[in-house]
């Protein structure tokens, strides 16, 4: 089933760097008719959507960090297609 689909890539990208894994909804905010919906309700594609930081604006010297922490989940994200 598809969900089984997330939940194994999802777990495979948060090996990389431990980010917690599951239903925006249930691990950061509710966000209904989030861009991850509506792209799987049209296209049937799979898109995640990934939380870099605890604010919504990093502070800038955090940025360099932030990016270099993810790209190895981005691409486990990539090999997958």
């Amino acid at each position: 089933a598809d969900e089984d689909v997330f939940r194994t890539l999802g777990k495979k990208m948060a090996a990389k760097n431990k980010y917690r894994v599951g239903q925006i909804s249930r691990t950061i905010y509710v966000a209904p008719a989030s861009s991850a919906d509506y792209y799987y309700w049209q296209k049937g594609s799979i898109s995640y959507g990934v939380e870099l930081g605890r604010r919504k604006v990093p502070h800038h010297k955090r940025i360099n960090s932030i990016v270099y922490n993810t790209k190895e989940m981005l691409y486990v994200f990539i090999e997958n297609f």
